[in-house]
């Protein structure tokens, strides 16, 4: 079985960083295994959590004042405090256990488990690396005017996509207009009755006073396994707050 990592040559990659650019995404696929899914989805949440005691960010209302990135932890710190973090926190840890949506979706040009590096969107990102395991952290741009951030979330072996609304300003992040939805149309905003019109009845987990609408995407096979998709809507006080498509293995 073929070692798997987001990003080759860490090192060449973070000096690159450096300067703002974000590197493309590759992976080696293997075989599908459901315990090294769920332990992906546990990687996911352990990663976002990495960032809840960094002194740096303020104790007072996120919505009053910019929070300093500069780093993978700062970054993943900012994340943290915004809607889209709790998708990964009340949806599945599995993403093979969902129901499929009407058609396939995503947001803007995320398929299998990476974006088109041809991508404009994805070439305005920018990337901020870790010292763990293959290198990747988060990458990402605001869009001040609306309100919302697009998060692009590297793991070793898969990667997320997220659109949430902010509840601070992400200091740091290259400032770019952020779609309100998906290619079908399933937009931030949204009641729950008209996501699933577009998408689907999906599956509805509820924790905490929010939910999260969970579709499963079977995207494709790679070199013998399957790559698992997952499309999910995070609710909170009835609409649409964060949207997230991810995959891989």
């Amino acid at each position: 079985m073929p070692r798997n990592t987001a990003f080759q040559n860490a090192a060449p990659l973070r000096a690159k960083c450096e300067q703002g650019y974000l590197p493309a995404v590759t992976h080696v696929g293997y075989m599908e295994t459901k315990s090294r899914r769920l332990m992906h989805r546990s990687a996911r949440i352990a990663a976002l959590s990495l960032g809840l005691g960094v002194s740096c960010i303020g104790a007072g209302p996120a919505s009053q004042g910019t929070i300093a990135i500069n780093s993978c932890e700062t970054f993943r710190a900012w994340f943290a405090q915004q809607p889209a973090s709790k998708i990964f926190s009340v949806g599945p840890r599995d993403s093979e256990n969902g129901v499929h949506p009407l058609a396939f979706d995503t947001i803007l040009t995320y398929r299998w488990n990476t974006m088109r590096p041809t991508d404009p969107a994805f070439q305005a990102m920018r990337f901020y690396t870790t010292n763990v395991g293959g290198g990747g952290c988060m990458a990402g741009y605001y869009d001040a005017p609306a309100s919302r951030a697009l998060i692009f979330l590297v793991y070793g072996t898969a990667t997320d996509l997220v659109i949430t609304r902010t509840t601070s300003i992400p200091g740091g992040l290259p400032r770019r207009s952020v779609p309100s939805g998906t290619k079908r149309g399933a937009n931030l905003g949204m009641s729950l009755a008209q996501v699933q019109k577009i998408e689907g009845l999906g599956k509805i987990y509820t924790k905490s006073g929010v939910s999260v609408l969970f579709y499963n995407q079977k995207v494709g096979d790679s070199h013998g396994g399957t790559l698992y998709g997952h499309l999910a809507f995070l609710f909170i006080s009835g609409k649409v707050e964060a949207i997230n498509v991810g995959g891989g293995h």
